[in-house]
């Protein structure tokens, strides 16, 4: 029976829970960290969370900073010749995931292939991302669910906190032909290596 890869990027706005729209920086941080209320469909949580480009004492703190750095983010804009600064909208994006999954079942899956798997999903992910001005932040393991999983966490880049920007929604929700380039870029570079086909309706 075929296996098909599994990859997707998404971003999702500021919010202390989840709104009718779906996730906020909150819910996802929350259900990556395996809080009670945000993770109700795990009985015995195994997760692992790796900084990356960035160290903080905690995720919670990480999400913190987030939020205090989104903001003091002040955007210009010129009226009448005079020079005003805004706030970012509420809904603009603070916080940009990849997931991927692999194909066999947790309880299936010898660590030696997940091991394996974030060595390989995570170079590429962080050369994709730094590639594109973002840090990669971090890289949090998932073997608690029926399909071992890693999420990958990331923000603006230094140049951008360095011109106090923030500013991430093509990169987290691409349209559909980067999105679709993209999953096939990994396949080629590392998704064959765990699945057999590429599929492109995720």
């Amino acid at each position: 029976m075929a296996t098909y890869q599994f990859i997707r990027i998404q971003g999702f706005p500021r919010g202390s829970n989840r709104s009718k729209k779906g996730s906020t920086l909150n819910s996802v941080v929350s259900e990556g960290r395996r809080v009670p209320n945000f993770s109700r469909h795990v009985e015995r949580p195994d997760i692992r969370i790796t900084p990356v480009d960035r160290s903080f004492t905690s995720v919670v703190e990480y999400q913190t900073w987030i939020e205090r750095r989104m903001e003091a983010t002040k955007i210009p804009m010129v009226v009448k010749g005079d020079t005003h600064y805004r706030a970012l909208r509420t809904d603009a994006i603070a916080i940009g995931t990849v997931i991927v999954s692999l194909p066999t079942l947790t309880t299936e899956t010898p660590k030696e292939t997940t091991d394996a798997f974030k060595e390989d999903a995570l170079k590429w992910v962080k050369g994709y991302l730094n590639a594109k001005g973002l840090s990669l932040d971090y890289c949090v393991e998932h073997y608690d669910e029926k399909f071992p999983h890693l999420h990958f966490w990331f923000t603006p880049g230094d140049e951008q906190l360095a011109d106090n920007v923030w500013y991430l929604g093509k990169h987290a929700n691409p349209k559909l032909k980067e999105r679709t380039t993209l999953r096939h870029q990994f396949f080629e570079e590392v998704g064959h290596k765990y699945f057999d086909k590429l599929c492109l309706l995720y």
